[in-house]
């Protein structure tokens, strides 16, 4: 990283240069006067804002923070670029000298500044899917409908649909049980295969990662408590309160059988037609769809 005194242009660092077009709406305001909430955001995971902070150094904040005018007052709301922000912050608690950044003067709706948040963080710094899950759940209490969300995410929002519908399960699990998936000690995908196999029944699905967590969990000789992250066949073998319904079958079994892209679409439009309680005729076309493709 280059040191302070060898910056000769922090305009052009933060990558505003002088005499360059500007989109409509960009502007440049203090830093300082950037009201910032974490608690609204998508993201729960601040990981690489050293390495950030240092790539804008190197070479100028390309993407410009994307902020709302707080109205009766000098301030501004970050509506999207968290992660640029607490790089930037870190730049002046490290004495870089500037106050002043470029930014894009936004006017979006709460339901709207979550969108932003959420396709911004997928796209850029992928959100861990527990994120991206809550923030689909945050979006349906908006009154967004599955597809909505789904078309947000792919211009053929069929293909997203089944996802949505997994994740905002789990969305619903317990904090605890997130956080383990945050944590890195659980994947999201196995939490909702748990979900699924219990039909909902989160107390058996508490019960049942925390069984499997603790099988898991060893204890080093420094007394350092480290947790091996659980796997589905493990979960497998635990025993269940509740019969293994044929679907869960289908999936466990998908976790050794499908292995290409083009499988694992095909058993995702499998399982969507249990989630939306597909009708007789949508099942009979699935098969002769499937029937041409084998």
């Amino acid at each position: 990283m280059k040191h302070v005194n060898e910056i000769e242009n922090i305009d052009t660092l933060l990558g505003t240069n002088k005499g360059e077009s500007r989109p409509r709406g960009m502007s440049e305001i203090d830093i300082r006067n950037i009201d910032v909430s974490f608690e609204d955001n998508v993201r729960e995971i601040y990981d690489g804002i050293e390495d950030l902070a240092e790539n804008i150094q190197e070479h100028g904040l390309k993407d410009p923070l994307k902020v709302a005018p707080i109205k009766g007052t000098d301030q501004y709301l970050l509506v999207d670029g968290h992660r640029r922000y607490k790089a930037l912050m870190l730049l002046l608690a490290q004495g870089v000298p500037f106050t002043r950044v470029r930014v894009l003067l936004v006017n979006p709706s709460p339901e709207e500044r979550l969108a932003e948040m959420l396709i911004t963080g997928i796209h850029k710094k992928t959100l861990h899917p527990v994120e991206q899950a809550n923030s689909f759940k945050r979006l349906q209490n908006y009154g967004w409908s599955v597809q909505k969300i789904a078309s947000m995410l792919s211009e053929d929002g069929k293909n997203k649909q089944n996802m949505v519908y997994r994740y905002l399960k789990l969305a619903d699990a317990p904090e605890a049980v997130k956080q383990r998936c945050l944590k890195g000690e659980i994947s999201h995908d196995t939490v909702i295969k748990i979900i699924e196999d219990t039909e909902g029944d989160y107390d058996t699905v508490v019960s049942t990662i925390e069984e499997a967590v603790a099988a898991n969990t060893t204890v080093t000789e420094t007394g350092e408590v480290v947790v091996a992250k659980v796997k589905t066949r493990q979960v497998a073998a635990i025993k269940k309160t509740k019969p293994i319904t044929f679907m869960a079958k289908v999936r466990t079994a998908s976790d050794e059988l499908f292995e290409s892209s083009e499988e694992n679409e095909i058993l995702e439009e499998f399982i969507s037609l249990e989630n939306k309680e597909a009708s007789i005729e949508e099942i009979k076309a699935f098969f002769g769809k499937l029937t041409k493709k084998v």
